[in-house]
């Protein structure tokens, strides 16, 4: 119920005589209406209506999903007849007013629509994500792609490099190649000395057909 001296209720009654109704007048939630309405409401200095505070807070993101915030008209004391000018002299001292029905269903169906419109900017950020992360799976498999080409181009390019370069067979298999021409045992000393000495004797004697390889050796020796 609202408290105030004497004189502040004969004044609010003579300017309105319908605000007498409010002197032994329950109101639920006084505290919070006179957060949002009260201080210097009349010049609208330093005071926003719920709606206000609503976009604001839309704007600053500093609301909960799941919190439930009453969606007062822009202009309380319109709709209920009743000026706040004296609101820093008035205070509750009981709560038994209980909201209508209908005004209960209208700020549930506001608190949804804001809930709702939240969680689908929620689902864009979230589809957002899920794009950029896509477009950078796609790039590193492009990568990889393109590493694996590489690679391959690499492995090529190495082949073709030892194809080119000249073959050096080394002491073992000059001696075991001379060895099985079947050739006498003084024969094959000389044989290879010239074949180690000798590295491009030792190419043509290791390209010939093994049946024609001891006639071609006698040839460059002799």
């Amino acid at each position: 119920m609202f408290e105030a001296t004497h004189e502040v209720w004969m004044a609010l009654i003579q300017a309105k005589p319908s605000a007498s109704k409010w002197m032994n007048k329950h109101v639920r939630n006084y505290g919070k209406l006179y957060d949002i309405y009260g201080e210097d409401r009349a010049n609208g200095d330093k005071a926003e209506s719920a709606k206000e505070k609503v976009t604001r807070w839309q704007t600053e993101g500093n609301f909960d999903l799941n919190d439930d915030i009453l969606m007062f008209d822009n202009e309380f004391s319109g709709a209920n007849n009743v000026p706040m000018e004296n609101a820093s002299n008035i205070s509750p001292s009981s709560t038994h007013y209980s909201p209508t029905p209908t005004s209960e269903v209208g700020q549930s169906s506001k608190g949804k629509k804001r809930k709702a419109s939240m969680i689908e900017a929620l689902e864009k950020q979230f589809e957002y994500v899920t794009e950029s992360m896509n477009k950078v799976a796609c790039v590193l498999q492009e990568g990889n792609t393109i590493m694996k080409d590489s690679n391959v181009i690499a492995e090529r390019a190495v082949d073709v490099v030892e194809k080119g370069r000249p073959r050096f067979y080394n002491e073992d298999e000059i001696y075991s190649a001379v060895q099985d021409l079947g050739m006498p045992r003084n024969m094959q000393l000389d044989a290879y000395l010239f074949l180690i000495n000798n590295n491009t004797a030792a190419r043509s004697f290791f390209g010939t057909p093994p049946l024609m390889r001891y006639e071609v050796l006698m040839k460059m020796m002799n």
